[in-house]
């Protein structure tokens, strides 16, 4: 039997083929071989509530980019070209880049009343796409202080980007972060709201990256940010369910953000309060919650593997010069 775990960390790993050959062997209950398979091995769309024609064949043509990249395992940057050419085809338009088509195409959507944000998500394209947005202000606690925060609530999800549609919506995005708010899929919290699922796992998590992608003192990837919004998350999570979590799902792979950052904490973790560098027993750090906490805690305020921005710092160095 296969469960949900399963298909959830082999997803995040990006090990989808894999996947799919482990469910047709193990899954005796036919709980997901036959809907992965109808997905990627015999390639079926989803019928989409959309009246208009153009914006469905859009969305299937953001399928294909996904059995491509995800399940055939197409190069990249191959399958984003496939995907801007077939883009192409679909609106009878040429554009030379995928910034380009995405503006057209979030105009397109517009213009039927409906919200597309595109770019790519931990190197990959996928569009979220939902219908309308209802602002709520929250404020939330942090390791270095209280914020006040709009949270944006989104409702009426059509396409939650690659990771939902790999998964068949058993791990996906739950929202992010902007300069104007924190972005959060309403239906994917509403039974949850009071729980430590959303106030720590989304607003203490969309909050960090808030603060840090307004730090210009330091140089942070998207598994920098990832890291430090996961270590606050472990600094208030209550139990040591969201660690087991991040110690399943973590992978030494720089091009998964995720995984890679779930697996920096693991090692950074397992120095601090073990001296070795990677403890992947979850039984050895059950007695460790407290000292998890108070590490991760340190790990963020000391802006542990974080580089600082040599550029500005020297800028205010030479601006201070001249007035000082």
């Amino acid at each position: 039997m296969i469960d949900k775990k399963t298909v959830q960390t082999y997803c995040m790993k990006n090990q989808l083929p894999e996947l799919i050959s482990l469910l047709k062997e193990k899954d005796t209950e036919d709980i997901y071989y036959t809907k992965f398979k109808e997905r990627f091995i015999d390639r079926e769309k989803i019928e989409y509530k959309i009246s208009n024609p153009l914006l469905v064949a859009i969305l299937h043509d953001y399928e294909e980019y996904y059995i491509s990249v995800f399940y055939n395992k197409v190069p990249r940057n191959k399958a984003k070209k496939e995907l801007r050419l077939r883009l192409c085809k679909t609106i009878n338009i040429h554009k030379f880049t995928m910034l380009s088509m995405e503006k057209k195409i979030r105009k397109i959507f517009k213009h039927e009343n409906i919200n597309f944000n595109g770019h790519e998500t931990s190197g990959y394209y996928g569009p979220y796409i939902w219908e309308k947005t209802e602002k709520v202000k929250y404020s939330i606690e942090l390791p270095n202080g209280k914020v006040e925060l709009p949270v944006l609530f989104m409702h009426g999800f059509i396409m939650n980007s690659w990771l939902d549609y790999i998964s068949l919506g058993e791990i996906g995005t739950g929202g992010w972060s902007k300069k104007e708010g924190l972005y959060c899929i309403y239906d994917k919290y509403k039974e949850k709201l009071d729980k430590p699922d959303f106030k720590i796992s989304y607003l203490t998590h969309e909050a960090q990256h808030n603060i840090d992608m307004e730090n210009k003192k330091y140089n942070m990837s998207t598994s920098l940010l990832e890291y430090r919004a996961k270590l606050a998350e472990l600094v208030y999570y209550p139990d040591l369910k969201l660690f087991e979590k991040f110690l399943t799902n973590a992978k030494n792979d720089k091009r998964l953000s995720h995984p890679q950052a779930q697996y920096w904490i693991v090692s950074d973790l397992s120095k601090l309060i073990f001296n070795q560098d990677y403890v992947d027993d979850i039984k050895e750090w059950e007695s460790r919650i407290s000292d998890i906490q108070e590490q991760s805690k340190k790990l963020l305020l000391d802006y542990n593997r974080c580089k600082p921005n040599w550029v500005l710092g020297t800028l205010s160095y030479y601006i201070r010069a001249l007035f000082i």
